[in-house]
């Protein structure tokens, strides 16, 4: 079934087709093609832009945790697949690119603060200072001493 204006509708045709089989080969087969058929729509950029809102805003959220494609895809019910796929026809930015850039963002904001390049590796899950640092690096074009500097 699906929402069509606020109110429940069947695909009747399908139904009748189900109905008539005399093989659960057939109803499988029949289920299938329709779930294909679903999965094959189209969301308008609209809809893949809010999708990838509630993404971004889950991402935020986790910082201080190892993210990964494929948990955040499983959080939300799509393939990893897709969600690598949406994550760049949206914001122009890979999956793992907004989540290493928003994690420099958090340690901006943490050494701003007065926290020790130490305390903020270990606080974003990073093994250790220099894995920390070669990353941030990497994002943004310098060491994390050297950009607080610069801004």
């Amino acid at each position: 079934e699906e929402l069509e204006g606020g109110k429940q509708t069947a695909n009747h045709q399908l139904v009748d087709q189900l109905y008539t089989t005399r093989r659960l080969v057939q109803t499988v087969s029949l289920i299938i093609q329709e779930m294909d058929r679903f999965s094959s729509l189209t969301h308008t950029l609209e809809d893949k832009s809010k999708i990838i809102v509630l993404i971004t805003q889950y991402i935020k959220t986790h910082l201080q945790q190892e993210i990964t494609l494929q948990e955040v895809a499983d959080t939300f019910y799509i393939s990893s697949n897709y969600l690598s796929r949406l994550f760049k026809e949206v914001s122009s930015m890979s999956f793992t690119e907004f989540v290493l850039y928003e994690k420099t963002e958090l340690a901006i904001v943490m050494m701003k603060n007065g926290k020790s390049l130490t305390e903020i590796s270990e606080k974003l899950g990073y093994l250790n200072l220099s894995s920390f640092t070669r990353m941030f690096k990497k994002v943004r074009g310098a060491s994390p001493s050297r950009y607080l500097d610069s801004v």
